[in-house]
C-alpha cells in the first residue's frame, strides 16, 4: 500500500500565517492552433509554509543549515524506515476557539516503546492525533494545536539515529506573541522537520518513507509530496 502524505496543492488554496493564497498558477503558454510553441506551460507561485513542506535550521536560526545543504550531505534523511504515531486526542480548551494537545515525554516514550517492540528505535518519527479535524483544503485544522513538550522533543533527540520529525499541524511550536521557537530549535539539533503532513488515512506503525523536497538553493524550507509505503 502506498499513501500520499502530502496534501494536494490547490490553486487559490487558503494560506496560513496571513500570507494569502498558498498557491497561484498563471499561464505562460497555451497550446493554440497555429501558435508557437505548441505547449501548455504555467508559472507557479508557492508559499511553502502553507503547504506540506520540509524545513531546516535556517528557518529559526540565521546561521543554521539551509535545506539544500542537508539534501547534499544527508540525502538519507529523506528516505528510509519511518514510524507513524497517533495519539489519542486530549485537547485542552485555551480560549478563543483554540484547543491544545501538548505531547509529554512520557506519552511519546511509551508510544515508541510499544510500537518498536522487536525493532530498533526509529530514525524518522511522524506524529498526529486520531481523527484530527481538517479545514476546507484538507489540512489539520489550525485551531486544534498539536505540539511536543520540550522534554518530548529532547527525548526524540536522545534516540541514537533520529534525523526527521514530522507533524500534521501547521507548526512544530506554539508560541503566540513570542520570539522564541524552542521546539524547532531542539529538533534542529539533530533533524529536519516536516509540517502539514496528511496522516488521517494512515494506520499507526512502521513504513518506508520517501520525501525528497524540491532542491532549491539556499532555502530554509521547500514543498514536498512525501510517500509512505507499507513494509
Amino acid at each position: 500500500m502506498i499513501y500520499i502524505v502530502g496534501n494536494k496543492i490547490k490553486s487559490g488554496g487558503k494560506g496560513f500565517w496571513n500570507e494569502g493564497s498558498s498557491y497561484q498558477k498563471s499561464p505562460i503558454y497555451r497550446k493554440i492552433e497555429g501558435s508557437l510553441p505548441p505547449v501548455n506551460y504555467d508559472e507557479h507561485i508557492l508559499k511553502p509554509h502553507s503547504l506540506t513542506h520540509a524545513e531546516s535550521a535556517r528557518h529559526t536560526q540565521n546561521e543554521g543549515s539551509t535545506l539544500d545543504k542537508i539534501i547534499e550531505n544527508h540525502p538519507e534523511y529523506f528516505v528510509g524506515e519511518c514510524l507513524v504515531i497517533k495519539f489519542r486526542p486530549e485537547y485542552k480548551n485555551i480560549g478563543d476557539n483554540l484547543f491544545l494537545h501538548e505531547i509529554s515525554r512520557k506519552e511519546l516514550s511509551q508510544k515508541i516503546e510499544l510500537l518498536s517492540v522487536g525493532k530498533h528505535k526509529p530514525q524518522k518519527v511522524l506524529i498526529t492525533t486520531e481523527d484530527y479535524p481538517v479545514n476546507e483544503d484538507g489540512y489539520h485544522a489550525e485551531n486544534y494545536i498539536l505540539i511536543l513538550s520540550r522534554e518530548a522533543a529532547e527525548f526524540l533527540c536522545e534516540l541514537p539515529e533520529f534525523h526527521l520529525f514530522g507533524t500534521t499541524w501547521k507548526s512544530t511550536d506554539y508560541q503566540p506573541g513570542k520570539f522564541e521557537r524552542p521546539i524547532h530549535d531542539i529538533i534542529f539539533k539533530k533533524a529536519v522537520i516536516f509540517e502539514l503532513l496528511k496522516l488521517n488515512q494512515v494506520p499507526e506503525g512502521y513504513y518506508f518513507f520517501s520525501g525528497m523536497p524540491l532542491y532549491l538553493d539556499g532555502v530554509s524550507e521547500s514543498p514536498v509530496t512525501p510517500l509512505l509505503i507499507t513494509m
